[in-house]
């Protein structure tokens, strides 16, 4: 394979990795962008990048990822930033029998994008249940099964309370 061919191939690979976010929607670090575009790219850290890859993943991480980012909030009081994956989602992005390595990945890289509060949650459906991961310090805890989103979202913010 030419170099030429070799670099082509890993551009395509970056590009089904990338994200196209508003500029004006999060507060980024060490993000490069052109002052007239609305949009910037935010490529997946490279690690996640090798594993997606590594399964064939690439353009459904990607879709899953947009979902994600699309039901992401802020909780202040809780310094928190909170993002729900319904069981929808993983059929629409052919991911319904993702590990949870995939949802570690997620929020990840969502904490990278939204660098306001020091702790992220993620919570995902799966067989009519919910399970949930926190992200702090660059450690993540899974909890969970619970019966419904509602249930894992007030169980976890009791926690995240008590440790505040």
């Amino acid at each position: 394979m030419e170099d030429s061919d070799k670099n082509f191939e890993e551009f395509i690979i970056l590009h089904r990795a990338s994200i196209r976010i508003p500029k004006d929607r999060f507060k980024i670090k060490e993000i490069n962008y052109e002052d007239e575009e609305d949009f910037f790219i935010i490529n997946i850290d490279y690690h996640d990048l090798f594993e997606i890859i590594k399964t064939g993943q690439n353009l459904s991480f990607s879709q899953l990822f947009g979902r994600a980012l699309a039901r992401t909030r802020v909780n202040k009081p809780l310094q928190s930033i909170w993002t729900f994956i319904s069981k929808e989602d993983l059929e629409k992005t052919n991911n319904k029998d993702a590990g949870d390595s995939l949802f570690f990945q997620i929020i990840r890289n969502i904490k990278n994008i939204i660098l306001s509060q020091p702790i992220a949650v993620i919570l995902w459906q799966k067989n009519d249940v919910v399970f949930g991961a926190v992200l702090k310090d660059d450690e993540i805890k899974t909890s969970g099964p619970y019966k419904n989103f509602t249930e894992a979202e007030i169980k976890i913010q009791q926690i995240l309370k008590e440790a505040l």
